[in-house]
């Protein structure tokens, strides 16, 4: 919800689905167990450039 914008429900879903195929590729392509480290990396420069998400309003 925060990556997509607190405010927006297709940010959110959008949002959800971008995690999910970033965790199972890792998942599939890297290792199991650092499955979650690109989507905390990707959730810490979303909000470090656009504190608002993705698709949030202002």
């Amino acid at each position: 919800m925060v990556l997509g914008g607190l405010g927006s429900v297709g940010g959110t879903l959008i949002a959800a689905n971008l995690i999910g195929f970033i965790e199972t590729g890792t998942a599939y392509f890297i290792s199991p167990s650092v499955r979650t480290l690109p989507a905390l990396i990707i959730l810490i420069i979303v909000l470090y450039v656009r504190p608002q998400g993705l698709f949030g309003r202002r």
